[in-house]
């Protein structure tokens, strides 16, 4: 079974304990801090997998694990520069692409309706938007 590491974890482990905890039977690393460096770290059967935001990670550094082999995949749902994201990533077969839809369910987007919806409000009442 693969070790995954998640980026973006709100209380992961530093980047240091990668290399020990993808030795273990350890299967999910969430890790928050500095996680273009555990990508080096990880085991070959490893995956990426990055649903926080996009400069979470070093594109050269993992699309360069990917290209020779050195993690077993990655599945990204962010990116640099979005909506622009890196083609070098389409072009691997061990890289599976979303398009930032891991905000895509209706609690969210609901949610962010009642944002916008109070945030107008709040303009046109000339008051300070709720959202800042």
């Amino acid at each position: 079974m693969p070790t995954v590491m998640v980026t973006g974890a709100n209380r992961g482990i530093g980047y240091e304990h990668v290399a020990q905890y993808a030795q273990k039977k350890w299967k999910v690393i969430a890790c928050a801090r500095q996680p273009e460096k555990a990508i080096d770290l990880l085991p070959e059967h490893a995956i990426v997998i990055n649903t926080s935001r996009g400069m979470t990670v070093d594109d050269d550094a993992l699309i360069e694990s990917l290209k020779n082999k050195k993690i077993y995949g990655a599945g990204l749902d962010v990116f640099n520069n979005e909506p622009n994201l890196d083609n070098r990533y389409l072009e691997l077969d061990n890289c599976f692409t979303l398009p930032h839809i891991g905000s895509a369910n209706n609690e969210t987007r609901a949610a962010m309706s009642l944002i916008a919806l109070e945030n107008i409000e709040a303009h046109f009442r000339d008051q300070k938007y709720p959202s800042r």
